[in-house]
């Protein structure tokens, strides 16, 4: 479990049309097709002390190998400012 932005998980604001569940979602459908895959998620940090991720990287191939992703999704949203070091969010006026 970590502090993720809605605009880098889920696209709450219809503004990152590339957030997590989209490929999430792509993936869903390919497992659903019958076909296995591959997946690794892991949380990016800019330093060891930071308490909040700056970002989600995603990896994924199938077995067949048609399909194969590698996406870094920052953990950012507009409006709002992220001290990831102190763990602090404050909305921007």
């Amino acid at each position: 479990m970590f502090v993720q932005t809605a605009w880098s998980n889920i696209n709450l604001q219809r503004l990152n049309y590339y957030s997590q569940s989209y490929f999430e979602n792509m993936l869903e459908e390919i497992i659903k097709n019958g076909k296995n895959i591959l997946y690794k998620s892991k949380l990016i940090y800019k330093t060891k002390i930071d308490k909040i991720p700056i970002g989600i990287q995603i990896q994924a191939i199938s077995i067949d190998e048609e399909l194969s992703i590698n996406v870094f999704i920052p953990n950012v949203s507009p409006g709002i400012s992220i001290d990831y070091t102190e763990g602090k969010i404050t909305r921007l006026e």
